[in-house]
């Protein structure tokens, strides 16, 4: 049902920034036989499907995948909508190391991780949604919305979710330790 309102949400999301190319994901085995994906560069259409190809290799070699380590500026939110929704219906830990960044629609993977991680020094940003061009329209405003709608899905407090409604997104929020908390990371 969730990833039904979610594709909805998605399709609502035509303004989104698209990111020129895609992020980087890559996989490795864990000491404890586990996999762990890291995603690393713009958020780019096509990113989501490579995730999945990843946890289904993982999956037909006989591995749990048991986290994602996310390090992205942003890029394409409804790309970010379906990463999402496919890190919480694999059941996927989201993880920011150590001086990594996981801002806009990184926020949304993030968020949608079973365990949340992150490091003091990293950082997890959030802002209102723009245009293609970069503009605040009236389908960016649009597009915010529906964001809002898929994090409070994702369990984001009210008050984080406040953040992305009213931050320009030429602007950045850098969510605080204790806002991390409230989110269970």
């Amino acid at each position: 049902m969730i990833a039904l309102r979610w594709s909805a949400y998605a399709v609502a999301l035509v303004s989104s920034v698209c990111a020129a190319r895609a992020a980087t994901l890559t996989s490795f085995v864990s000491k404890e036989n586990k996999v762990i994906i890291t995603l690393d560069g713009d958020i780019a259409d096509g990113d989501a499907d490579r995730l999945l190809t990843l946890v289904r290799e993982a999956n037909q070699a006989g591995r749990l995948v048991s986290g994602i380590r996310l390090n992205s500026p942003g890029g394409s939110l409804s790309e970010g909508a379906k990463l999402a929704d496919a890190i919480r219906n694999g059941k996927i830990a989201s993880v920011v190391r150590s001086n990594n960044t996981c801002a806009s629609a990184c926020f949304l993977a993030f968020a949608a991780g079973t365990e949340k991680f992150a490091s003091y020094t990293a950082q997890v940003g959030v802002h209102g949604a723009s245009d293609r061009s970069g503009e605040e329209t009236t389908g960016a405003k649009a597009a915010t919305v529906s964001m809002a709608r898929i994090a409070k899905d994702l369990g984001v407090p009210e008050r984080i979710i406040g953040k992305i409604v009213v931050t320009p997104p030429s602007q950045m929020v850098w969510l605080a330790p204790d806002e991390l908390r409230s989110m269970g990371t």
